[in-house]
């Protein structure tokens, strides 16, 4: 089942149809973040300071423990104490370049176990997090299973932090 996902009057899952709204889907991100149970794995090419503490305060609700693989295309910012000590937190970049010099990696995923996956436009920083305008996907079994199959392909490539 594939649902779009917006965010403009609090948690809509629209089945099949994009909603306008004007607001982001940061909560089905959390939502995934917090539930997962064994692994979770984020893909995005930005994030900053407010993307860490957003990261980290969902991370900290959760009480299953799982592995959590952040995959970056660079990293600007020094990342937070409590990100780098935790051991359950495994960061790679990958910043390839392709022969015309553009970077390959600007989607942005975030992937529960194997049965959720969001695809969509959000990065992890403030404006995506708190004021634009971003659409996401839901994937649910197959189709998560699919996504997850390819960001661990891409980490398998990229380079440790």
């Amino acid at each position: 089942m594939v649902e779009l996902l917006f965010n403009p009057n609090g948690d809509r899952r629209i089945p099949a149809r994009v909603y306008r709204g004007f607001h982001n889907y940061a909560h089905e991100h959390a939502r995934l973040i917090q539930e997962a149970k064994y692994s979770i794995i984020v893909a995005v090419p930005f994030i900053t300071n407010r993307g860490w503490q957003w990261l980290q305060s969902n991370i900290e609700i959760n009480k299953n423990s799982p592995e959590i693989y952040i995959l970056l295309r660079e990293i600007h910012e020094r990342l937070p104490e409590k990100i780098v000590q935790n051991n359950r937190i495994h960061i790679r970049t990958y910043n390839k370049l392709s022969g015309d010099g553009v970077y390959t990696f600007h989607f942005k995923s975030t992937v529960k176990d194997n049965n959720e996956a969001i695809v969509g436009s959000q990065n992890l920083n403030l404006s995506s997090l708190d004021s634009n305008v971003e659409i996401g996907v839901l994937l649910s079994e197959n189709d998560a299973t699919r996504i997850k199959k390819m960001l661990m392909s891409y980490w398998e490539i990229s380079d440790d932090y």
